[in-house]
């Protein structure tokens, strides 16, 4: 097997903007999206989680209730994130985008 130099030099620039994509990101797909505010709301129980275990960098809690805890992330909605959130089960539900909230 042979070795062929191409003489190729990496760029920062190239770094910098892979960097800031995947810091909106949850996993590496669909890079080129935008980033988007998304809304979960989760059981008083499951939101015990999200708190000690964040989703996201991004995430905050926006509104807190009785039975109900609502979260806010902005970051790039694809296959991760959608893998991420269903595997909570009926514990989580979208609230918006209303795109996201009809595919989940």
């Amino acid at each position: 097997m042979e070795v062929e130099d191409l003489e190729i030099a990496i760029s920062d620039n190239l770094y910098g903007l892979a960097k800031e994509r995947l810091y909106n990101c949850l996993g590496v797909s669909y890079l080129n999206n935008e980033v988007e505010s998304i809304h979960l709301a989760v059981t008083i129980q499951q939101s015990l989680f999200f708190d000690q275990e964040p989703l996201h960098h991004s995430q905050e809690k926006v509104k807190s209730g009785s039975e109900v805890v609502v979260y806010q992330l902005r970051l790039v909605i694809n296959n991760e994130l959608k893998m991420k959130i269903m595997s909570y089960g009926a514990t989580v539900r979208v609230l918006e985008p209303f795109h996201f909230k009809q595919w989940f």
